[in-house]
């Protein structure tokens, strides 16, 4: 079925993600100066997300094929959810150690891209390593809420926001990366639609969550440095 005859609250759902996004970096735009230097940070990555979301638009609007952006895409993107996260869990174990996976992950993408270069298919194995890390950043923070208590009020602290849509966004990545290759073979259109549709909404799940982050007062970052 042609996009232009899509009902309308699916035209919205595609659109959805980046209406998000873009709110969610003008929100780090304008409150850059406000925020704590984690929520700095995650500005970058709304800001980051956002050109990446209006690259894959303008791709997808002239025909040409966007898969080509995922290793740029997962390597900003991680890059900055570990500066996100060093800053706000304040761990000079955590510190030490997130350069080398940043440096790590790169060096993986630049040789996995290297060894097919100019493939249409997805590459399940960095989505998976793409939804397995952000599930760790977000199980530290958990593990350190719990251990310490510090945050009276949850849904005060915007790290919780951003914590939960990476949780909920990744698991429900994590089941399509696992299967996509055959998904996208084996099964009609109309199934490969309905997958990227869910894609869609996990996306604006985590961008809202990007936004209720950057919208809330700015604070001290959570924990003392140790």
């Amino acid at each position: 079925m042609h996009e232009s005859v899509l009902p309308l609250p699916i035209r919205v759902l595609y659109f959805l993600p980046l209406a998000l996004v873009l709110a969610a970096s003008l929100l780090g735009w304008r409150r850059y100066r406000q925020l704590v230097p984690s929520m700095r940070a995650l500005a970058l990555l709304a800001g980051f997300d956002a050109l990446m979301e209006l690259l894959g638009f303008v791709l997808l609007w002239l025909h040409v094929p966007n898969i080509f952006l995922f290793p740029l895409i997962l390597v900003g993107e991680m890059g900055l959810l570990l500066l996100t996260y060093s800053r706000a869990l304040q761990s000079a174990g955590f510190r030490r150690v997130a350069p080398w996976i940043f440096g790590l992950l790169a060096l993986y993408a630049l040789l996995n891209s290297a060894l097919a270069p100019g493939t249409l298919d997805y590459r399940p194995s960095l989505r998976v390593i793409g939804d397995l890390l952000p599930l760790l950043l977000a199980g530290l923070y958990f593990r350190q809420l719990l251990n310490e208590l510090r945050v009276e009020q949850l849904t005060r602290d915007p790290l919780f926001w951003l914590s939960s849509g990476l949780v909920l966004y990744t698991l429900g990545d994590l089941l399509i990366a696992l299967f996509s290759n055959y998904l996208f073979t084996t099964f009609s259109r109309d199934l490969n639609r309905l997958i990227w549709l869910i894609h869609n909404f996990l996306n604006a799940v985590l961008y809202a969550c990007y936004c209720v982050a950057l919208w809330l007062p700015a604070g001290p970052d959570r924990a003392a440095p140790r």
